[in-house]
């Protein structure tokens, strides 16, 4: 027992009280209520007695700038499938943007949240929203056809699992060959699901190009998906992880790497089935990645060996073209790299992987990380400014989800910073019929934002003096601007 002259209280700015803040996942763990600020659907964060945190996608609506909206009062919802459970008035208090994220915090200004009754009247919500899921008032707003397709999806993935099941009950797995007995009927049962889940995806995504404009539609439709057909596919580990978004943000860079890995990877034979289906969406990641390491290759053979190569990676995750580049035998000039990204985790893992790779090349090749936001980035006096010129600017994980405005601003400020005949090139995911629009967008609820060349056009047009390539990458998921600057 502590005597009151051993009990402590808070320290530095934790003298100063809060209400405990709880995190919406781990509250309401049969999936968040919806949440709408002034009308517009946002998505729960965080909840305290006195407040709530929601983030907004941005997505391409400009006119949702929360940061020009600190101190306005307007009205907050909480649901449950239609069902409110709360309502107030909210002073919106804060806003921060990042990698196209508006975290926005509000105070509850005429009622606080009872937590314990909240959390009761959810459960309540979704109850009696699990016993009349097929009678909710917006069901009828999901296509029959798309009904059927997501009907046949799941037809296609429970036979496999049957299947598969069936096949590992017989395999002796004492035997001496089990573990290539298994892999070739992994690879058989693949060669078998992938075309067929393919004309899915395709036929899926052109009925769901029209809802993107109508958020009811898209709403209802993505409910349905995540009800009828994500619990079949997230005991693959990519779709877990993709779904589940363990570090806060979708496509974090351990995804990313899984798809760079292209392994087999699960728990039993059908999830590793579900992991490889996954990994298939991600193939023009894999792309994008080897197009980058083209351009840093052709970057650096223009300079002729005669000076060093700048080049910097913005939104780099584990920056795979780099590691790519540099287990190249020699190179032929000398090269300075620069990889910006607000997760340190991500530059952990690229420093980690690039320091041996840097080491055999005996002083040719450096590789900075900068931990730092987006907003970070725009604002005057950054430490981007401080830089030297770069020969090379590319990205091509982070406009997806930025606003045509900001993407905009960001291009003009990053031109800027380009050498005479320097380069900056920018990746997006494509509004095409191969789009990944929906194993991302509506199994993984991943939202991003699909640009045509275009839209990619149009984003460059504060920098008329660049020479403009805009073109699509071999799976017709990606399309790349690349701006040239004007050589002295």
């Amino acid at each position: 027992m502590q005597t009151y002259e051993q009990l402590k209280g808070g320290e530095g700015d934790l003298v100063h009280y809060r209400p405990e803040r709880f995190a919406a996942k781990d509250l309401f763990q049969q999936g968040v209520p919806d949440i709408t600020l002034g009308g517009q659907p946002l998505v729960l964060q965080d909840v305290s007695i006195g407040g709530i945190g929601a983030v907004d996608h941005c997505r391409r609506d400009d006119s949702r700038d929360w940061s020009r909206r600190i101190g306005e009062r307007v009205p907050v919802r909480l649901s449950v499938r239609g069902e409110v459970i709360h309502a107030s008035m909210a002073e919106i208090r804060h806003c921060t943007v990042s990698a196209g994220r508006a975290t926005i915090g509000m105070r509850l200004v005429d009622r606080h949240l009872d937590m314990t009754g909240l959390v009761e009247k959810y459960w309540e919500s979704v109850l009696r929203g699990d016993l009349a899921f097929h009678s909710a008032p917006d069901m009828h707003l999901v296509a029959p056809e798309y009904r059927r397709l997501v009907s046949d999806t799941v037809a296609l993935l429970r036979h496999t699992r049957r299947t598969l099941a069936r096949m590992e009950e017989k395999i002796d797995t004492s035997g001496p060959n089990h573990q290539q007995i298994t892999q070739r009927m992994l690879e058989f049962c693949e060669e078998q699901v992938v075309p067929r889940w393919r004309e899915l995806w395709l036929e899926a995504n052109a009925m769901l190009w029209p809802l993107m404009d109508d958020p009811a539609r898209l709403r209802a439709t993505k409910k349905f998906t995540e009800e009828v057909l994500t619990p079949e596919l997230v005991g693959g580990p990519i779709w877990h992880r993709g779904y589940d978004k363990p570090f806060g943000y979708p496509g974090d860079f351990l995804l990313m790497q899984q798809i760079y890995d292209n392994k087999w990877e699960g728990t039993g034979a059908y999830n590793q089935i579900c992991h490889r289906l996954g990994v298939f969406i991600g193939e023009f990641v894999a792309n994008r990645m080897l197009m980058m390491k083209d351009e840093i290759a052709d970057c650096v053979f223009d300079k002729n060996g005669e000076d060093t190569t700048h080049i910097t990676s913005l939104g780099s995750g584990p920056a795979q073209e780099v590691q790519s580049y540099l287990d190249a035998l020699s190179l032929p000039g000398s090269t300075r790299f620069t990889l910006i990204d607000q997760d340190r985790r991500a530059l952990d893992l690229a420093h980690t992987e690039s320091r041996r790779r840097v080491l055999q090349h005996g002083g040719r090749a450096r590789v900075d990380c900068l931990w730092t936001s987006f907003m970070q980035l725009l604002r005057p006096g950054a430490f981007l400014e401080q830089m030297p010129a770069q020969d090379l600017i590319y990205s091509v994980g982070l406009i997806d989800y930025l606003t045509d405005r900001r993407t905009s601003q960001l291009i003009e400020r990053l031109y800027k910073h380009l050498t005479p005949g320097g380069r900056l090139v920018l990746g997006n995911v494509k509004r095409s019929a191969e789009a990944s629009l929906w194993p991302l967008e509506f199994i993984a609820d991943w939202s991003l934002i699909y640009r045509s060349e275009e839209d990619m056009a149009r984003l460059a047009a504060t920098v008329p003096d660049a020479k403009r390539e805009v073109f699509s990458d071999e799976t017709n998921c990606v399309v790349v601007m690349r701006l040239t600057k004007p050589a002295a």
